[in-house]
């Protein structure tokens, strides 16, 4: 949670009127009562536990929130900047089902509901607007800042029909603001933090909104800068340095909408980021302290799209084009638990001395894609509702490594190889570049039905098909073989899929504050080539793909006059060839396979409570079980020849996160409100890696990630145009492990910070 990340109010926020947002917070868990109050502290508003109309579009068409039979968290604009979330992990710790690893800004990896999974693309799809930009590696889900935002929908359980390949555990969009022909409008935020022991943080953002011929043609404007400071020293002889994982981030968003006619809408928008960081947020043991050289990383990605909507009145036609294109480059140095690690797998490879000294390894990555999408979506004032669409995807992404490694070596008796005693090996100098070629095409329908006034039936299906051509080519010390020698021969991988992703929802309103839902789905995932298969004997060539089918019933209910709202469900999703990382302990290389088959169960709640205009109470949680249901063979650094029992537990995925929040609104006087806000959250115990014989505690070979909990407080002033908030994250400087890297290091969360937030809208 960054210091943008404590509740704030603004234009629009608790000072102006606002009728309510319970609704709201009962459904994004974030929000916060914006009541307006006069000299004497009474409510203007007669309408005070009226609920605001949250819209979402989360079905490809404008709905009421209450009325989507579907598990969705909605956090509005509004609720945004009052929560003051700047990244993703400031409001996903407050959504049901939703965790995460951050291992350093631009490396975030996402899960909906324990479809967690170490390898593979990731099971969650991410969209900005109409542009997906979901990485294929899912432990790099790019950065992108909460500033100038519409709204967040998070939706829980497969999305394969109207989502596709990908979102198998579910789907996150964040919508931006669109340009206002009507109105100038103008906003600045600063923020400026002290983080324990650590740097200091700086941040600004900025918007402008100018309507170039009214109620026609706008163009919208939003800048920002963030300077974060860093909290852990290397202590590496040689190498000392102290707040190494700062970074620095750059970006902009402009957008532009024409309203040609009444019926005819066409909005442009382009995206701008530069993320560069000096380190990630690896420590070696209880205290931040690194014992490795810095791993600077670069992240640049470039955003285009192009949407147009048409009424014909009955229907609406949209397309929607983009371009995406991403370029990530990092610069590793290994650490004396990765020189162990090869020191340990190798020896046994070559049947001789063999010590790395010191390794640099150099990876980039860089991607693009194009997309385009037409549907035809139904109006919603008929008992028949219907969305028909078409998708092409056409996604390219070229990695490529290189590493270097100090020594030479020979081979002695008894290697593994069969080699000659005494034979020269080259320095194990290794390079690989591999390119990745998708071409997706997909058609999806979803219609709705009201078979009475209160039972409505739904059913959807997508077709799709994707053609995936991999080349590589790889060579070093890493890769010797008897039979090619040092390098391997170009891989060229060619595979076509296709397969359907259907689902069937019966939803109950039982009157206008009761609804209830029961849900089918089926998501998926491609499966991919194990490109070092060659010369590893347990490898495939290839990894299979794997599906999941989610059961779920829920219902929504608003109680008390609108003082008391609750969300609650429960799921079972039964997980089939899920796609596990395994290692082949002989020769020090990891591979992907497939194990028989897992699930995920759990139960989701949500409940916001207004005991009184000024206050407000919420509470969102969840409790969860994920294991595998059968055993598979060790893997992911476990002993070769154990088993990974049935009932093991699938990574980073706690039994149980929940977390609350209360605030209260105290009016100075007529002009000026003060805002007081705590929140807590609790994560339980999990495990990084689906392994056997897991130890306890954090280390090498050990991946447990104990409980935590983390707290926040602040205070604001609010007046009509301005905010003002001191804010105090990690109250009490927890110490979270969110994930361990392999060799003898760990991920932590960021230490006590204590800042002050400014923001002025003009």
């Amino acid at each position: 949670m960054s210091y943008n990340s404590m509740p704030r109010v603004s234009k629009g926020g608790i000072y102006n009127k606002m009728r309510s947002t319970a609704l709201g917070s009962t459904l994004s868990m974030l929000a916060l009562v914006g009541t307006a109050y006069g000299a004497d502290g009474d409510v203007e508003n007669e309408e005070e536990f009226a609920f605001d109309e949250i819209v979402v579009t989360a079905n490809r068409r404008s709905q009421r929130l209450l009325e989507v039979p579907q598990s969705i968290s909605a956090l509005t604009g509004t609720h945004l900047e009052e929560l003051g979330a700047d990244n993703f992990s400031d409001y996903a710790r407050f959504v049901p089902g939703l965790d995460f690893v951050e291992f350093s800004p631009g490396q975030t990896r996402m899960t909906i509901r324990g479809v967690s999974g170490e390898v593979g693309v990731s099971t969650v799809s991410y969209y900005i607007d109409e542009i997906s930009i979901t990485a294929m590696d899912q432990g790099a889900q790019p950065d992108f800042k909460m500033f100038d935002i519409e709204r967040v929908e998070v939706l829980r359980g497969p999305q394969g029909t109207l989502y596709g390949e990908g979102s198998m555990g579910g789907t996150i969009r964040v919508i931006t603001k669109k340009p206002n022909t009507t109105e100038f409008e103008g906003a600045v935020d600063a923020t400026f933090g002290m983080i324990k022991d650590g740097g200091e943080d700086y941040s600004v953002s900025g918007m402008l909104n100018v309507p170039v011929v009214e109620d026609k043609l706008a163009i919208r404007a939003v800048g920002l800068y963030r300077d974060s400071g860093g909290w852990i020293d290397n202590i590496l002889p040689g190498a000392e340095q102290e707040d190494t994982n700062s970074a620095e981030t750059y970006a902009a968003r402009v957008s532009a909408r024409f309203q040609a006619t009444d019926d005819l809408t066409i909005t442009a928008m382009g995206i701008f980021n530069r993320l560069d960081t000096d380190n990630n947020n690896v420590v070696n043991d209880g205290e931040d302290v690194a014992l490795a050289a810095l791993n600077p990383r670069s992240d640049d990605y470039d955003l285009y799209s192009l949407t147009i909507d048409y009424d014909f009145g009955g229907f609406t036609l949209t397309s929607a084009s983009s371009y995406t294109q991403r370029d990530t480059a990092i610069r590793y140095t290994d650490a004396p638990g990765t020189l162990a690690f090869f020191d340990t797998f190798f020896v046994p490879i070559t049947g001789g001395e063999y010590s790395f000294t010191q390794s640099l390894v150099y990876i980039a990555t860089d991607s693009e894609a194009f997309t385009q999408e037409v549907r035809l979506v139904s109006d919603n004032d008929s008992r028949l509702t219907w969305t028909l669409g078409g998708f092409y995807r056409d996604y390219e992404i070229q990695n490529s490594a290189y590493r270097v490694s100090t020594p030479d070596f020979t081979f002695g008796a008894g290697n593994l190889l069969g080699e000659t005693p005494g034979e020269l090996v080259p320095g194990g100098v290794f390079t690989s570049a591999t390119t990745t070629k998708l071409e997706n095409i997909a058609i999806f329908g979803e219609a709705s039905y009201e078979i009475t006034d209160k039972l409505d039936v739904t059913v959807g299906l997508r077709w799709f098909q994707e053609k995936q051509d991999i080349v590589d080519s790889t060579s070093g010390a890493l890769v010797y073989t008897p039979a090619s020698g040092f390098t391997l021969p170009y891989v060229l991988d060619n595979n076509k899929i296709d397969d359907f992703t259907p689902k069937a929802t019966l939803s109950y309103t039982a009157s206008e504050n009761a609804m209830m839902f029961f849900t089918v789905a089926r998501g998926y995932r491609s499966g991919g080539a194990n490109l070092l298969a060659d010369v590893l004997p347990n490898a495939q060539n290839r990894y299979k793909n794997d599906s999941t089918i989610n059961y779920e019933v829920g219902g929504k209910f608003t109680l008390a006059d609108g003082r008391l709202t609750v969300i609650a469900a429960a799921y079972y999703i039964d997980w089939k060839d899920l796609q596990i990382s395994d290692f082949d302990a002989n020769f020090g290389v990891g591979y992907i396979s497939n194990a028989g088959s897992a699930h995920s169960a759990g139960l989701e709640l949500e409940i916001v409570a207004q005991p009184t205009d000024r206050l407000t109470l919420t509470f969102a949680g969840n409790i969860s079980e994920a294991e595998l249901d059968e055993d598979i063979p060790g893997a992911n650094f476990s002993t070769e020849g154990t088993i990974i029992e049935s009932g093991s537990r699938l990574p980073n995925v706690p039994k149980y996160k929940f977390g609350g929040t209360a605030q209260y609104v105290y009016p100075i006087n007529d002009e000026l409100n003060m805002v007081f806000h705590g929140d807590v959250s609790f994560v339980g115990e999990s495990f990084s890696r689906l392994e056997a014989g897991v130890n306890e505690g954090i280390g090498f070979g050990d991946s447990v990630q104990p409980s935590y909990a983390v707290g926040n407080v602040s205070v604001a002033v609010a007046a009509e145009n301005w905010t003002a908030t001191l804010f105090v994250e990690n109250v009490w400087d927890e110490f979270a492990a969110l994930g361990d890297d392999n060799f003898g290091g760990f991920h932590r969360n960021k230490p006590r910070t204590v800042g002050i937030n400014l923001k002025y809208d003009f």
